[in-house]
């Protein structure tokens, strides 16, 4: 296995990770404000794609990384009464945005999911926990 070349600690800082999608807006600066005479020392990040930054045809795989990789594990339960699980799955080594990975792909499969597993005269919906 090939020996990892570069400083992950300059990518990584534990205290500094926020785990929500970030929501952009035009015009905003984001963050705080600091005044112009001040010098901004700011750290090098990897961003979390979103759907507008990313490509989905490209491997990201990159060494030293660009941006950030997570994976997902989720799982469907149906409430009749009680939980009866239906299925679960990992998705791994995802770069976009959790919230527009939803968007994207997450909720597409799931509404399949719950469609073939479950019967059809009843309407059932995703609920986040």
């Amino acid at each position: 296995m090939a020996s990892l070349d570069f400083d992950l600690s300059q990518w990584y800082n534990e205290d500094n990770l926020d785990y929500r999608t970030p929501e952009l807006t035009y015009g905003d600066r984001g963050g705080s404000l600091t005044p112009q005479d001040q010098p901004q020392r700011r750290r090098p990040g990897l961003p979390l794609f979103q759907l507008a930054d990313w490509n989905p045809s490209l491997p990201y795989d990159e060494s030293p990384p660009t941006c950030i990789h997570y994976s997902i594990e989720w799982k469907m339960l149906l409430k009749k009464g009680r939980l009866s699980k239906l299925t679960n799955d990992t998705e791994q080594n995802l770069v976009l945005a959790p919230g527009a990975f939803w968007h994207q792909t997450l909720k597409p499969k799931l509404l399949q999911l719950l469609a073939k597993k479950t019967p059809r005269n009843k309407c059932y919906e995703p609920d986040e926990t």
